[in-house]
């Protein structure tokens, strides 16, 4: 009688141990597979080893913590959410410079950071610890969408009404070619730029060639297409200006641009002026 055979025990795969050298100085043996030794050895190198990561992160925690209100949980939660919370609040401080030239991102990172603090439940960093930081923003501007629009609204008239004042009393000229340049450069260089001045039109630029620029400017952006010199040029000519072609033009407004953070300004100042010259037309019919 033929006896049956065996089943095959299922081979282990056994990865053979590797020294990994950190850059704090220590060093450890792990299991890895040969093809990826060398990226892993690599990285290692760059890096703590786990128990200085780990004391890393401690440290951070507790430099951050002292500052916030002391979390409820367990002794476990709370340490591994005050770790979660140090993280996140670092990650909002950056968001906050990096969405500094956004008015409306700015109140709400702003309102976000400071009811953040004030949350104090352990479970609720732990629970939250894999979303994204900008989809909890998000989701908190989402519902006070209605209180930033009109917060918004009311700083944006109060800033253009100011500016008008300003340029009655002062009898300035109701217009101002600097301010349309540093914006439009600055649109061309960086094309975010031209969300925090998407409430100009056209018209309210003195300058006949600066209302074509922001005119071509605005239907690219708006297509998702790059705005910068080069592609304005095949829209509008290289004619002569007058001892400037309009591609020397634009490469000299995004030589003198200025910084994104600094874009909101000349947007109201061309706004106000726009708003100036209306009433000056009306008093004068």
């Amino acid at each position: 009688m033929c006896e049956k055979p065996q089943k095959e025990r299922a081979r282990v795969l056994v990865m053979p141990k590797y020294t990994l050298q950190y850059v704090c100085g220590h060093s450890d043996e792990e299991d890895h597979p040969k093809a990826r030794i060398d990226k892993i050895r690599e990285k290692a190198a760059e890096s703590l080893c786990p128990s200085c990561w780990t004391d890393q992160q401690n440290q951070i925690a507790n430099e951050v913590s002292w500052l916030l209100p002391p979390l409820e949980g367990t002794e476990k939660q709370v340490t591994w959410a005050q770790r979660l919370r140090a993280k996140a609040m670092i990650k909002i401080l950056n968001a906050k410079a990096a969405y500094g030239h956004d008015e409306t991102m700015s109140l709400v990172l702003n309102d976000f950071h400071q009811d953040a603090i004030k949350q104090s439940l352990a479970m609720w960093w732990i629970n939250n610890r894999n979303t994204r930081l900008m989809d909890l923003v998000s989701d908190y501007h989402s519902t006070r969408q209605s209180y930033y629009q009109f917060v918004i609204e009311n700083r944006f008239q109060r800033e253009v009404d100011a500016l008008v004042k300003e340029a009655q009393e002062s009898n300035r000229d109701p217009f101002d070619i600097s301010a349309e340049q540093g914006l439009l450069g600055a649109i061309m260089v960086k094309n975010d730029a031209y969300y925090v001045a998407s409430f100009l039109e056209p018209e309210h630029f003195i300058e006949d060639l600066h209302q074509r620029i922001f005119e071509v400017v605005r239907a690219l952006i708006t297509l998702g297409k790059v705005a910068m010199p080069i592609t304005l040029n095949t829209f509008l000519g290289d004619q002569d200006l007058g001892g400037i072609t309009v591609s020397r033009y634009l490469a000299r407004l995004a030589a003198e641009a200025v910084g994104i953070t600094q874009v909101r300004q000349p947007a109201l100042t061309i706004y106000a002026l726009a708003k100036y010259r209306s009433q000056m037309e009306a008093q004068e019919s």
